[in-house]
């Protein structure tokens, strides 16, 4: 993505330059990356969240009137450290290269467990270009009940640089106690969510008894213990969006503050223009 992204910046460049050939270096850099930004912004706001907000999260955000200077455009906790990481559960275990033509390379697809620090595969396995094609033409991971992570993350994750791989799932947790972050009950109750006494009263959200049955476990029968990003990335899916319930209005605020806090933000009247 920031290979991407860098090429796009170089390709305005070039336009604005053969447009305005009395501008320096600095002042090309510096407009090429205004656009990038609000370009950026827009596939964010406009395509990107609709699909996982869904319409039950795009109605949680207010009507954009403008920059207002009395919101706090800054990143959450609960966000950036468990919410956001629901895009773990989207990562697919194959990546697909493909050619101009969009057929799948020779080579094969790459192995997830096997990209993780292998920069020489960009060089001596066709670029990046063949990886970008084939994000492009592939869908993300369906999340199931029972499998929340592929198992490259939690079995292999850094395996070609770690004598022992890592567990994706295990870092986020802990990371999550490392912050400070408070459980996710009290995500619930933030979110004006029904609380649970036992793990069965979360049936609503959480509606597969297996994996309730898991979280007793783990946890006992006391959704207090649950770790927000464990119990959020539970919870089935509101219908339309991909997420449940707890992180559709974590993410939700997030973004609703981050469009209203910015001051050079790029504006749109309504949400999905």
């Amino acid at each position: 993505m920031h290979a991407l992204f860098l090429r796009e910046h170089n390709r305005i460049a070039k336009e604005l330059g053969s447009l305005n050939t009395h501008w320096d270096d600095e002042q090309l850099y510096q407009e090429a990356r205004r656009v990038v930004i609000a370009e950026w912004q827009n596939i964010v706001f406009t395509e990107y969240l609709p699909n996982i907000l869904g319409p039950s999260g795009i109605t949680m955000l207010s009507t954009y009137n403008g920059y207002d200077p009395t919101v706090d455009a800054s990143i959450a906790n609960s966000f950036a450290t468990a919410a956001f990481r629901f895009g773990h559960s989207q990562i697919m275990p194959l990546f697909a290269r493909l050619d101009t033509d969009y057929s799948p390379l020779p080579i094969g697809p790459l192995k997830l467990q096997d990209a993780f620090f292998a920069p020489f595969r960009l060089l001596e396995e066709g670029g990046i270009d063949p990886l970008i094609r084939g994000l492009i033409a592939s869908p993300v991971k369906l999340r199931s009940s029972l499998q929340g992570l592929n198992s490259n993350l939690t079995e292999a994750l850094f395996a070609q640089a770690h004598e022992v791989a890592l567990d994706l799932a295990s870092l986020n947790i802990q990371r999550g106690r490392d912050h400070g972050l408070r459980g996710y009950s009290h995500w619930r109750a933030f979110c004006g969510l029904q609380q649970a006494r036992t793990i069965d009263d979360l049936r609503g959200e959480i509606s597969s008894a297996r994996v309730r049955g898991r979280l007793r476990e783990v946890y006992g029968d006391d959704p207090d213990e649950i770790d927000l990003w464990v119990g959020g990335l539970l919870e089935d899916v509101v219908p339309g969006s991909q997420l449940g319930p707890t992180f559709l209005c974590i993410v939700a605020d997030q973004f609703q503050r981050l469009r209203l806090g910015d001051r050079y933000g790029w504006l749109v009247g309504k949400w999905g223009e």
